[in-house]
């Protein structure tokens, strides 16, 4: 058996998702790439948006979360307490 990771990104407003990287074993490194797609210039699914709500995750790195803040993205990252409703 294969692990994969799928990171996707959604806006809230349309519910449009995009798939921003799968990887076996992500890492800072990837994530970071996966930030430089997300907010690059032109054609970035980030283009346009002021916030983005991140999970615990430990793969969301301070050097993650400046990359967005300095494409003028603001990452708001939830508490421990904080839960996601989901009306499905």
């Amino acid at each position: 058996m294969v692990r994969f990771i799928v990171f996707f990104v959604m806006k809230l407003k349309s519910r449009r998702v995009t798939i921003a990287g799968i990887a076996q074993q992500p890492d800072e490194t990837w994530m970071m790439q996966v930030g430089r797609n997300l907010t690059a210039a032109g054609d970035g699914f980030l283009n346009g948006i002021q916030g983005i709500i991140l999970d615990r995750d430990p793969l969301y790195t301070a050097a993650f979360r400046r990359l967005l803040r300095d494409s003028g993205v603001t990452p708001v990252v939830l508490t421990a307490s904080s839960q996601l409703e989901c009306v499905c």
